[in-house]
């Protein structure tokens, strides 16, 4: 993306719909 922030929260959102804590983590 062009905003490295937007792309973390994009990334942090899917992640996040995955329901999954342990990749919940890697992104924190």
């Amino acid at each position: 993306g062009i905003d490295p922030d937007l792309d973390a929260q994009v990334e942090f959102g899917a992640f996040q719909k995955l329901g999954d804590p342990t990749t919940r983590r890697q992104v924190v």
